[in-house]
């Protein structure tokens, strides 16, 4: 992403080119959340009857939940897949901001995102507080184009720090000392802990 070569200016309308989501099919974000990239879950929608469009359809929609709880029950005996999904559970239903650092482990497992947002509706039959499936969904979509976004710089340097949230992304340089946030709450650049932090505008989802 930010080559140190380039003027910082010349870096920063680069950042703002990546992030342009615009050009991208209208269920890419929707395929993503559900897995697709997955080819175990590419397989289950060519098997369905109904074709896959922007919502699944109702016989796919049960395929993906069997395939989900099979998952869940593989790895929650992975120590580091079930430390990720206890933790992206505990983020859904609570009142801070969380920072996810899982890219590495959705670049290992495709069906992640799947899993996280099965778990996460499984779990709403748990809470003291009833939980509207259409606001989890939306919620899931906002995480999964954030981790997409995200996935997107750290593949242009790997060494970089890279974080996602609800609807924003932070990439950090450790030897250059910056910090890139990119959301939609602005703010001025400023200087703290020894680190430039600097505001990128999130895309719109309009």
């Amino acid at each position: 992403m930010m080559n140190d070569t380039l003027s910082f200016e010349a870096q920063w309308d680069k950042l703002h080119a990546l992030l342009d989501f615009q050009h991208a099919h209208d269920n890419t974000l929707t395929i993503i959340a559900l897995g697709g990239l997955s080819q175990d879950v590419q397989r289950l929608w060519w098997q369905s009857e109904a074709p896959f469009d922007l919502q699944p359809s109702a016989l796919l929609q049960d395929s993906l939940s069997l395939y989900a709880q099979r998952c869940w029950q593989q790895y929650r005996h992975d120590s580091t897949l079930f430390h990720a999904l206890n933790e992206h559970v505990t983020a859904c239903f609570g009142c801070q901001r969380h920072c996810y650092f899982d890219l590495e482990l959705h670049q290992h497992y495709p069906d992640l995102p799947l899993i996280k947002f099965w778990l996460a509706s499984a779990s709403c039959c748990c809470r003291e507080y009833p939980v509207n499936q259409g606001d989890l969904w939306l919620q899931h979509l906002r995480l999964t184009q954030a981790m997409s976004l995200a996935m997107e710089q750290r593949s242009y340097d790997p060494e970089r720090l890279v974080g996602y949230g609800e609807q924003w992304v932070m990439i950090m340089d450790v030897e250059t000392q910056w910090v890139v946030v990119c959301s939609d709450q602005p703010f001025l650049p400023f200087k703290a802990l020894g680190f430039q932090f600097w505001h990128c505008c999130y895309p719109s989802p309009h």
